[in-house]
């Protein structure tokens, strides 16, 4: 009978140790670190003395300690951000340390974060503080701490306009439904040479960020003259004027909504 209720008492035991672990409490160091810029040295430097100091954090108290080294791009750190969990009773410390600023019609005090391992405009690297704030209590935690070792000073940019779906798909249309014709366009006129980088051609990438800039604001006449035009102008820009695309066009307006095999009537 004795050895039964011994056997008992430790099968207990094993049972309330594993739910205490299963119950185990965390603190989740998300860090988001350049590691590329001309202040990598010292954002590295940041990291170790955070690491080291959420271990202290861990040794005097019950949490367990978890570290997300995040890619430093802000791409992936939203998409981290977003698809996070963690328990009820657990700790997130979310800490930054890198190039920051802050646009000159923001309100909002809190700096937005250059989230780049590349050349790439503030709006395209720009990431709200605000933002991951906000994100993080939606995980429910018991305690959301954010830091950010980063500038805040101001640029000579505004805030870019939110762009939906239906602006995007309403300029889009434009350029590519509403209009038929031709357009050809090189990286550069003759006897110049084209520019390329570890992230692609000068003309490519002036390209592709004049769609991105130009067909997220409200464009009633948004056309493509206009649109390599900007491309022009961003590629004489970033090659210190070495490099001139050119190009021409024929084009006109197209009714989309009319099938192109459709016979239109005799206008006489």
């Amino acid at each position: 009978m004795k050895n039964i209720s011994t056997l008992c008492l430790i099968v207990l035991f094993l049972s309330m140790s594993k739910m205490t672990c299963g119950q185990e409490k965390a603190i989740h160091l998300i860090l988001s670190i350049d590691k590329y810029s001309n202040i990598a040295q010292s954002c590295s430097k940041d990291e170790i003395n955070v690491n080291n100091w959420i271990s202290k954090v861990s040794d005097y108290t019950e949490l367990r300690k978890k570290v997300y080294d995040l890619a430093f791009s802000k791409d992936k750190v939203q998409s981290f951000l977003s698809s996070f969990e963690c328990d009820s009773n657990d700790v997130i410390l979310f800490y930054y340390s890198g190039h920051g600023f802050r646009y000159r019609n923001q309100e909002i005090k809190w700096p937005y974060l250059y989230v780049s391992n590349q050349d790439e405009t503030v709006n395209e690297a720009g990431l709200s503080l605000e933002w991951v704030k906000k994100e993080l209590i939606k995980k429910g935690a018991r305690l959301v701490i954010v830091f950010a070792d980063c500038c805040n000073n101001i640029i000579p940019i505004d805030i870019p306009a939110e762009t939906d779906y239906v602006q995007l798909r309403t300029n889009y249309n434009k350029l590519f439904m509403n209009v038929k014709g031709h357009v050809i366009a090189s990286s550069s006129v003759p006897s110049q040479y084209s520019y390329g980088t570890s992230i692609g051609g000068m003309f490519t990438n002036s390209f592709l960020k004049s769609v991105d800039e130009f067909l997220g604001y409200d464009q009633s006449k948004i056309t493509w003259p206009q649109l390599l035009e900007m491309t022009k102008k961003e590629t004489l820009k970033i090659s210190s004027n070495r490099q001139k695309p050119q190009f021409e066009f024929l084009l006109e307006p197209h009714d989309s909504s009319i099938p192109s095999n459709t016979v239109l009537p005799d206008k006489n």
